[in-house]
């Protein structure tokens, strides 16, 4: 089952209802700090049993005839719908009820029951009276004639320490359907940022809750179960160890891209071998061994985390986790953040992830319907689910920041002749990555406009000598031709060695006679954006109305009427000059904010092809794909996961 929605009232700075839409794998939760982030991932770690909720996380000014309440709706997949229609099965045949299944559907439809002493045949007509389950099989009154299995269900916690109440449908009251539904929940894992990481323990400190990072590294190394005779030194122990850690290295070194020159060692330290201790051998420390706390933040956060989620997935076995980050990544640098990001979509792929941030570089570019913006105002903390409509504006107020900021961490620039061209392709590329016909990531990515065609070779030029990939895409019109004969004269002198510039620009040229808007996908919405555009300066009294009387239908087949000609920006730009007094044609700008923004809100349809020259943008510029290299941890939870389901 996949969490879809959760629903909270009353627990903590949630005073009125909110409701959280969750993603099928990634959710980011974004905002500044004591705005209600950590109090929402609390309120959805409630769903474990051990973590009900008491008077203390009611809401303050909650009214006195209010109860706090959580909810939990998930969606049942095909498999587990059936599971549940075996037990109902099952149970109706026990009670004497006779019961066909159609194939291919979640419903069980009633032919014979023992109650109604006057139906004769067992395979008489179908009963077409109303009842609910619960009767059916306790008190045999006159009811329905079908039962199905629904797709949602929702849990619920509602007033403080209360139990698990499981809804959704009638016939969810049944005691064996609820018994199976609490068992087929996800275990929800909340992990919060951990100040020391303590590599050095003893047997008594190991078994605390705290040392989840030595209990993970024991586990790893195969070491968990015979912890209780190691800790004293003797030549047995000293050669367990000693395997152990050959035993960490050689999976750390296959499963782990920056552990790929270490070696690991496990020691024995203290009095008489009281204490283990971890040490790790790197190639670029010759004189000593070095702990993992000595390392770099950035390299213990990632080791960090994937002990703790080994140790954790372990000791709590579930068929099926949601894990919950509050604030990872902090100390990380931002190209070190992304990276996280590619981690958390690989451990997306069979767990759902939500986590919080209010760093830009934590923010999801490449799917920003997974983004939700968190913010506290007088009524208590509210839920943004749809932040990157309106430009990202409840983003950028909720970070104080701007997001063109991320412009200058980009390790690589698309250089474009357009402002609006500089819209269209990030949105394009995100879209098309939507469903799934290209897979980058946009994290470190940025569109660039040179401003004018005198600027864009030293635009070039400066970009390049930042270290940038550089990939230049011009029209397929004589200005493109220009540029492009512009930008084959700079590559030709950094190939020659005549500059110290090292990377040649990659350059794409659409194709003749073609812009960008040629390239757009659904036709029918960019028409539709460039009548909104008009009605806009009309409405703002920008411009007057050449005729009002004009209605939206006509001003369609007007740009619909499009002979190839000339490109299709070109012919805009003529129809819409004719629609105002002051003969001015539309701002490209202006109609490509409107596209853009519908193209975030209603993405596109998955029969949409892929356009040749996107294709050749995301070839050329060689984007990383959205997951990472393999993590120690997400090994470690595939492992965890096959030893719950045996």
């Amino acid at each position: 089952m996949k969490l879809t929605h959760v629903r909270v009232v009353g627990f903590r700075s949630i005073k009125e209802k909110v409701t959280l839409a969750v993603d099928g794998k990634m959710t980011v939760l974004i905002g500044a700090n004591d705005n209600g982030k950590t109090n929402l991932l609390s309120a959805i770690q409630c769903l474990n049993d051990r973590e009900v909720f008491d008077a203390g996380d009611r809401n303050w000014d909650l009214s006195l005839e209010q109860e706090p309440s959580i909810e939990w709706q998930f969606r049942l997949t095909s498999e587990e719908r059936l599971k549940l229609l075996d037990i109902l099965d099952s149970k109706l045949k026990d009670e004497g009820v006779t019961v066909i299944r159609d194939a291919g559907t979640f419903e069980l439809k009633i032919l014979f029951r023992p109650d109604i002493t006057e139906q004769k045949e067992p395979l008489g007509a179908l009963i077409s009276s109303v009842l609910s389950l619960a009767t059916v099989v306790t008190k045999g009154i006159s009811g329905e004639d079908r039962f199905s299995i629904p797709e949602d269900v929702t849990f619920c916690r509602c007033g403080a320490s209360r139990e698990i109440d499981v809804r959704g449908s009638d016939v969810f009251g049944m005691e064996e359907l609820q018994t199976e539904l609490l068992k087929l929940r996800p275990r929800i894992e909340l992990f919060k940022s951990v100040e020391q990481l303590m590599d050095v323990v003893t047997l008594a400190e190991l078994e605390q809750p705290t040392q989840e990072f030595m209990q993970g590294i024991f586990r790893y190394a195969g070491l968990w179960d015979v912890r209780n005779t190691l800790f004293q030194q003797s030549p047995a122990t000293t050669r367990q160890l000693e395997r152990a850690s050959e035993i960490f290295t050689s999976k750390i070194r296959s499963e782990w891209q920056q552990g790929e020159e270490l070696t690991f060692r496990l020691n024995h330290a203290g009095q008489n071998g009281n204490q283990i201790e971890l040490l790790i051998q790197d190639p670029a420390v010759a004189e000593r061994f070095v702990r993992p706390s000595e390392r770099s933040e950035g390299f213990s956060t990632f080791f960090k985390m994937s002990m703790r989620m080994l140790a954790r997935t372990a000791a709590n076995l579930s068929h099926r986790h949601i894990f919950l980050f509050d604030e990872p990544g902090t100390s990380l640098h931002p190209s070190g953040q992304v990276n996280l990001q590619r981690v958390f979509e690989r451990l997306g792929v069979n767990n759902q992830v939500i986590y919080s941030t209010h760093s830009l570089f934590m923010v999801n570019h490449n799917r920003p319907e997974r983004n939700r913006v968190i913010a506290k105002g007088s009524s208590g903390t509210k839920v943004d689910q749809k932040p990157f409509l309106r430009n990202w504006r409840a983003v950028r107020h909720s970070l104080g920041l701007i997001l063109a900021g991320t412009f200058f961490i980009a390790d690589r620039t698309l250089l474009v002749e357009g402002e609006s061209d500089a819209l269209y392709l990030g949105a394009l590329l995100a879209a098309y990555d939507r469903i799934d016909l290209i897979d980058v990531d946009l994290n470190l990515f940025s569109v660039q406009w040179a401003g004018n065609a005198r600027d864009f070779e030293p635009m070039a030029r400066l970009l390049i000598d930042e270290g940038r990939m550089v990939v230049g895409l011009v029209d397929g019109d004589k200005g493109g031709r220009d540029l492009k004969k512009r930008i084959d004269k700079l590559n030709a002198m950094i190939t020659s060695g005549e500059t110290l510039l090292e990377h040649p620009v990659a350059v794409i040229e659409l194709p003749r006679d073609k812009s960008i808007e040629d390239l757009l996908p659904d036709r029918e919405g960019y028409f539709a954006s460039v009548v909104a555009a008009a009605h806009e300066l009309v409405g703002g009294k920008f411009r007057s109305a050449a005729d009002p009387a004009v209605p939206e239908d006509q001003m369609l087949q007007q740009l619909r009427a499009d002979q190839g000609a000339k490109t299709l920006g070109k012919h805009v730009e003529q129809v819409s000059r004719s629609w105002f007094a002051e003969k001015e044609s539309l701002s490209k700008l202006s109609v490509a904010r409107h596209y853009c923004a519908r193209l975030e809100e209603n993405g596109l349809a998955k029969a949409t092809p892929l356009d040749e020259s996107i294709r050749k943008i995301a070839e050329a510029l060689k984007l990383e794909t959205k997951a990472s290299e393999k993590a120690v941890f997400e090994v470690a939870i595939v492992n965890a996961q096959a030893a719950a389901a045996n």
